[in-house]
């Protein structure tokens, strides 16, 4: 029996699921104890001498748990009976300790009135990433599983995770502390930076799940997971590949996938694999990021092409692959002069467009963003001089969305409309292009100060 079978043969035993299938409410109404005596005695079990049984002890709170009816204090004291087995010496009790806390887990992020703190999910977190070291592949797979479910942990516990290396932390003498960092931020060390090294592929693949899952948590542990992502790219399997690129594409389409320069090559190379799904997910994930220079826009164009030229039987994208570009600037101003505007009234912002390779059936689109807001202006391609090669305008666009602020800075740029899904940024309505876009210039800032704070200042 190889892993992937031995993982999917340790279920709760027919007479453990039978047994739990009395616990709840109603199983102990004559002694008014309630579920967690029912959970005691399924994992008193767990202190036999023989290890079937105690495996099974530990499957009994779990089949519980999996009811999906366990009242106040039942999770709790399923996770309590887990954490006094996570050291067994014996390998099976340990990996039914771990998933014991992963059910326990999900119950904690998902029912508020648990009323689990931040503390406590760090602490749970740390002693989960303790046996994400384990000597037992299972168990270290199980223990990433677990992990993958946390939803609260403070940025310092996730910070610890990705380096080897120990963080100093302010340990805090508050009241109401109940973690020593200082002592315990070693059990969560480089747990993800030892584990996408591990000899074992569905550890490596478990592991890079995980750092995907964990990165809606800081923008910060976002970043620095992507740098060992990157590194995944590398990986000799197929498989730990392909789990890397969906990790990577997941955390694009929920925004906390920013790339840069420095990550480029490796997608370009991914472009070019002999292995056509690999391919197909580097070019999702090229379309679902917005690139921040124009440079890395053009690389991905060359790289798209260049690898529809190697393999010609991958899915092309017409007008999108030609070498189109713009140029945008503003009249009159920088960060030192910046416009006059009145709160809340549109504020006019005089523009000189310039577009190269866009042809007249072209949907083009003025995008401008000032906070939360977000407005596209239609361009009317006829209004535009010159031709297909090169085309000009000078206008003024309206801004309707003034902040009630003293001053604010307008993002603005050009983007063209296309119905392709592989290399462009999917809209969410704002009033603007019906179907995914492509950036054609890099944003430009433009900057304005309210009138009555510009007239108090020359007062001054």
């Amino acid at each position: 029996m190889d892993m992937d079978d031995d993982l999917a043969a340790s279920k709760p035993g027919a007479s453990f699921a039978k047994l739990a299938s009395f616990t709840g409410p109603c199983a102990s109404t004559s002694s008014g104890a309630g579920p967690e005596v029912d959970v005691r005695a399924l994992a008193s079990m767990a202190s036999t001498l023989y290890p079937l049984p105690r495996a099974e002890g530990l499957r009994g709170p779990a089949a519980v748990l999996e009811k999906g009816n366990a009242g106040r204090g039942v999770a709790e004291c399923c996770y309590g009976c887990a954490l006094e087995l996570l050291q067994d010496e014996d390998e099976g009790i340990r990996l039914a300790a771990v998933r014991l806390a992963g059910l326990c887990v999900e119950k904690f992020t998902t029912r508020e009135e648990l009323g689990v703190d931040g503390d406590q999910m760090d602490l749970i977190f740390l002693q989960l990433s303790s046996m994400a070291r384990d000597m037992c592949a299972k168990v270290r797979i199980e223990a990433f599983n677990a992990l993958a479910k946390m939803q609260r942990v403070s940025d310092g516990v996730l910070l610890q995770s990705l380096s080897k290396k120990i963080i100093k932390t302010d340990t805090g003498s508050g009241p109401g502390k109940k973690l020593p960092p200082k002592l315990i931020f070693p059990c969560a060390a480089g747990i993800f930076a030892h584990g996408i090294e591990d000899e074992f592929y569905q550890v490596r693949t478990a592991a890079c799940k995980t750092l995907g899952a964990l990165a809606k948590f800081s923008n910060q542990y976002a970043q620095k997971a992507l740098d060992l992502l990157m590194d995944m790219m590398n990986d000799d399997t197929d498989a730990v590949r392909l789990q890397t690129l969906q990790t990577l594409l997941d955390m694009a389409t929920y925004g906390h996938l920013s790339v840069q320069e420095k990550h480029m090559h490796m997608f370009l190379g991914i472009l070019m694999d002999a292995n056509v799904i690999l391919r197909n997910a580097a070019r999702k994930i090229l379309g679902s990021v917005k690139l921040p220079k124009l440079q890395m826009f053009k690389s991905a164009l060359d790289g798209l092409i260049a690898g529809l030229e190697k393999n010609p039987e991958s899915a092309t994208d017409s007008g999108i692959l030609s070498a189109r570009s713009a140029v945008l600037k503003v009249w009159d101003t920088d960060s030192e002069n910046p416009l006059s505007y009145v709160r809340g009234l549109p504020v006019g912002v005089r523009l000189d467009i310039s577009l190269c390779n866009v042809a007249s059936h072209d949907r083009i689109w003025l995008r401008m963003i000032a906070g939360e807001s977000i407005q596209h202006v239609f361009l009317d391609l006829s209004c535009f001089g010159g031709d297909d090669k090169v085309k000009s305008c000078s206008t003024v666009i309206p801004f309707y969305a003034t902040p009630m602020a003293c001053s604010f800075v307008l993002r603005a740029c050009l983007v063209i409309e296309c119905p392709f899904g592989s290399i462009c940024d999917h809209q969410e309505g704002h009033g603007g292009p019906r179907d995914c876009v492509v950036q054609l210039c890099d944003e430009l800032d433009v900057y304005f100060v309210s009138a009555d704070t510009e007239q108090r200042q020359l007062l001054e």
